[in-house]
C-alpha cells in the first residue's frame, strides 16, 4: 500500500468518526507509547495486558496484539 493510499484510508476513517487526520495521528502516536486514551475518541477500546494490547469489540470478540507501533497502526488500517 502506498503512503498516499494509507493517508487516504486513515483520513476516511477519521472523517467517519467526525475527527481530523491530525487527531487520529496523535491518537496513533500516543498508542505507540502505551497511552490508549485518545483511541476511545474513535470508538476503539483497548487496554494493556501483560505487554499485549487487547482490543475488545462491542460483542465480546477480542484481539490480542503485540505492543508495537507497527502492529497497532496495521490494526487500525485494517478496521
Amino acid at each position: 500500500m502506498t503512503t498516499i493510499a494509507i493517508l487516504q484510508k486513515l483520513a476516511a476513517f477519521a472523517a467517519a468518526q467526525g475527527k481530523t487526520l491530525d487527531q487520529l495521528t496523535t491518537a496513533l502516536l500516543d498508542a505507540g507509547r502505551g497511552c490508549f486514551e485518545r483511541l476511545k475518541e474513535f470508538g476503539i477500546r483497548v487496554h494493556l495486558v501483560n505487554n499485549e494490547v487487547v482490543h475488545i469489540w462491542h460483542r465480546g470478540t477480542t484481539h490480542h496484539l503485540a505492543n508495537t507501533q507497527d502492529v497497532i497502526n496495521a490494526f487500525i488500517l485494517g478496521l
